[in-house]
C-alpha cells in the first residue's frame, strides 16, 4: 500500500510539472498571483510623478487612458485594462475611476490564475469533472484565456455537464440580447456572437465538450456586449429625443416671452411699469444664458418666469392707459360743456370759433381726445373773446414757451435744482423719482410739442405731446410719448409750474 501511495504521489508531481505554465519558477515562500499576461503594478516610489507642463494634453491623455481602461474591462481584456488604469494613475494619482478599474482587473486576473491553477491540480489528480468545473468558472469571466482553452481541449470528454450548462445559459443570454434589439441595433456584435454559437454546436455534437464550452462562453460574452450596445443606443436615442423636446419647449417659451414683450413695449410698459419690465428682462436674460450653455430646461424656466413678469408689466401699463383714457374722456366732456356754455352766452356769427369747434369734433371722432379737448377750449375762448387779436395771444404765449424750454433743458442737463427753480412745488416721492431717473440715465432727451395754451388771469394750462428718450447706464434705450398737461401760475410777472399730469399718448 505504501508503494502504491508513493507511486500516486510521484505521478501527481510529474503531471503537475508537465502542465505547469512556462513562467512558473522555483521560489521560496508563497507564489504571487500570476496570469498569462503580467499584471501591471503601481510604482514603488511614494513620490507622485511631476505634473505635465502642458495641462490640456495631460487631461486629454487621462481621458483617453480611462476610456481605454473601461473598454478593455468591458471586453474582458483585464491585463490591458490594468495597464491603462495604471497609466491613468500615473497621470492622476488617486483617481477613483482608475483605482476601481485597476482593482477589478487585478481581482479578475487573480481569479483566472487561481482557476487555471486549480484546474491543473485537479486534472493531475484525476478529478476531471471537477477540473472542468474550475475551467468553466474561468471561461465565464475570460472566454478567450489561452491557458483555460488549452486545458479545456485536454478535458474535452469530461466536460459534457459544463457544456450543457453553458448551452442553456447561452440561450438565455441570446434571448435577452434579442429582446434588447441587438440584431438591429448592434448587428456586428450580434452576428459575431451568432457565428461563435454556430461554431460551438458542431463541437458539442462531436462530443468535444471542452472546446464547445469555450466557444459557448465566448459567444455568450459577445451576446452580452451586443445587448449592452443595443440598450446604450436606445438610451442615447431616448436622451437625444428628450433633449430635443426640452429645446422645443424652451424655444416655445422664448417666442411667447418675445410676443408679450412686444405688446408691453407698445403699451408703454418701459415707462409705466419700469420695475416689472426690468425684472422680466432680467429673468429672460437668465433663460438666454442657460440656452447658450445648452441647459434647455433652465432656459425654459427662465423664459417662463420672464413671461409671467412681462404679463404683469403689460397689465399695469394697460391699466395706466385705461385710466389715462378715462381722464382724457372726462377732460373732453368738461371742455365740450364749457364750449356749449360759451356758445349760449356769445353772439352768433363767430366763424372762427365755429371752425375751431368743427376741428375739435373731427379730432374727437379720430380718437385724439386730448387734442379735441384743447380745440373745444380754444373754441370756447374764441366765443368768449371774439375780438382777441392774434398778436395779443402770441405775446401771452412767449413767456410760457420760454418756461417750457427751461423745463426741457433741466431734463437734458439732469439739473434737479434748475427744475425745482421753475417748479417750486416739486418734492416728496415725485422729486425722489426724478432724482433716481437722473442718476440712472446716461443721457435724456425731452421734446414738448405744444398742442394748446389757455390763459386766464394769472393761471395758464398748457397741453402738449411730450416725447421722452432715455439712454440708461447699462445701455438700454427706453422711450415714450405722453399727452402732458402743465398747470402754470404767474407770480410777479414770471410763470412757474404748479403741477404736471402725464397721460397715455393718442
Amino acid at each position: 500500500m505504501a508503494a502504491i501511495s508513493l507511486s500516486a504521489a510521484v505521478l501527481s508531481i510529474v503531471l503537475f510539472l508537465v502542465f505547469r505554465p512556462p513562467w512558473k519558477k522555483a521560489e521560496t515562500g508563497p507564489a504571487p498571483p500570476v496570469s498569462a499576461t503580467p499584471i501591471p503594478r503601481a510604482p514603488s516610489s511614494s513620490v507622485p510623478p511631476s505634473p505635465p507642463t502642458a495641462l490640456a494634453p495631460a487631461h486629454a491623455e487621462l481621458a483617453r487612458a480611462l476610456s481605454s481602461a473601461r473598454r478593455f474591462l468591458e471586453t474582458r481584456k483585464y491585463s490591458d485594462a490594468a495597464r491603462e488604469a495604471q497609466q491613468a494613475l500615473e497621470l492622476a494619482p488617486g483617481n477613483p475611476d482608475a483605482t476601481t478599474i485597476l482593482q477589478q482587473s487585478r481581482e479578475r486576473l487573480e481569479k483566472i490564475e487561481q482557476g487555471n491553477r486549480q484546474a491543473r491540480m485537479l486534472h493531475a489528480a484525476g478529478k476531471y469533472e471537477q477540473a472542468m468545473g474550475a475551467l468553466s468558472d474561468v471561461l465565464k469571466i475570460a472566454p478567450s484565456d489561452p491557458e483555460a482553452l488549452r486545458l479545456s481541449v485536454q478535458l474535452d470528454r469530461y466536460a459534457q455537464s459544463g457544456a450543457d450548462e453553458a448551452l442553456a445559459e447561452l440561450k438565455q443570454v441570446k434571448s435577452r440580447s434579442e429582446e434588447a434589439g441587438a440584431p438591429e441595433l448592434a448587428q456586428s456584435l450580434f452576428d459575431q456572437a451568432k457565428r461563435g454559437e454556430q461554431q460551438a454546436l458542431p463541437l458539442y455534437a462531436n462530443k468535444q465538450f471542452g472546446q464547445a464550452s469555450a466557444k459557448l462562453f465566448e459567444a455568450m460574452d459577445l451576446y452580452r456586449q451586443a445587448e449592452k450596445a443595443a440598450r446604450d443606443q436606445r438610451e442615447n436615442a431616448r436622451k437625444a429625443a428628450e433633449r430635443t423636446e426640452l429645446q422645443e419647449q424652451a424655444e416655445s417659451a422664448r417666442q411667447a416671452y418675445e410676443r408679450e414683450r412686444s405688446r408691453a413695449v407698445e403699451a408703454g410698459a418701459e415707462g409705466k411699469a419700469a420695475n416689472l419690465f426690468r425684472e422680466a428682462s432680467r429673468l429672460a436674460g437668465e433663460g438666454q444664458a442657460s440656452w447658450e450653455h445648452g441647459d434647455f430646461q433652465s432656459a425654459r424656466r427662465g423664459y417662463e418666469a420672464g413671461l409671467t413678469s412681462m404679463q404683469k408689466a403689460l397689465d399695469t401699463a394697460l391699466k395706466s392707459r385705461q385710466q389715462g383714457e378715462q381722464a382724457l374722456q372726462t377732460d373732453l366732456d368738461s371742455a365740450h360743456a364749457a364750449l356749449e356754455a360759451a356758445k349760449r352766452e356769445a353772439p352768433s356769427g363767430n366763424q372762427r370759433a365755429a371752425a375751431e369747434e368743427a376741428r375739435a369734433v373731427d379730432l374727437a371722432r379720430q380718437g385724439k381726445l386730448g387734442e379735441a379737448a384743447a380745440a373745444f377750449r380754444q373754441a370756447a375762448s374764441l366765443f368768449h373773446s371774439p375780438a382777441h387779436s392774434e398778436q395779443t395771444i402770441e405775446v401771452q404765449r412767449q413767456p410760457i414757451l420760454v418756461l417750457l424750454k427751461r423745463y426741457e433743458a433741466a431734463y437734458v442737463n439732469k439739473d434737479l435744482a434748475a427744475l425745482k427753480n421753475i417748479w417750486p412745488g416739486l418734492g416728496g416721492a415725485q422729486e425722489r423719482a426724478i432724482k433716481e431717473e437722473f442718476e440712472y440715465a446716461r443721457s435724456i432727451q425731452v421734446d414738448l410739442q405744444v398742442v394748446d395754451i389757455q390763459t386766464s388771469g394769472d393761471q395758464a394750462t398748457v397741453i402738449c405731446r411730450r416725447e421722452y428718450r432715455l439712454l440708461t447706464v447699462d445701455g438700454r434705450k427706453p422711450q415714450s410719448e405722453t399727452r402732458t398737461t402743465l398747470h402754470l401760475k404767474n407770480s410777479g410777472g414770471s410763470w412757474t409750474i404748479e403741477s404736471i399730469r402725464f397721460e397715455a399718448g393718442r
